[in-house]
């Protein structure tokens, strides 16, 4: 019997909570399985936004580093390609934090944080 890791199953517990809270919102939400890249699929009637999602303990001064340089790259990638707003969502304590990754929708981010309390 396959047993996940400690690390895995505090990730697949933060965005399942993520997609919960996003869902509760009115969002049509998408989660890739499998450590897939991005975690999460987000759509409203006119509306979209991809998201990633990490539960690392560590609480960096620039949140933009829980992203490493291969998935940071593919997240401004996907915004160029899709024109679709890209956000991280991460852990500080027991609350979620948004970023816009990109600089796109900030706005939208401090809304989804506000939301996501």
């Amino acid at each position: 019997c396959w047993m996940p890791n400690r690390n895995y199953l505090i990730g697949y517990r933060f965005e399942i909570r993520c997609r919960k809270k996003i869902e509760s919102l009115g969002w049509w939400v998408h989660r890739s399985g499998k450590s897939a890249f991005p975690d999460l699929i987000c759509l409203k009637k006119c509306d979209s936004f991809l998201g990633e999602c990490k539960a690392s303990k560590k609480r960096l001064q620039n949140p933009e580093k829980y992203l490493n340089p291969v998935e940071y790259e593919m997240a401004m990638q996907l915004v160029e390609r899709t024109g679709l707003p890209f956000y991280l969502f991460y852990k500080l304590g027991r609350k979620i934090k948004v970023l816009a990754i990109g600089g796109m929708n900030v706005f939208k981010a401090k809304d989804l944080e506000m939301l996501m309390r």
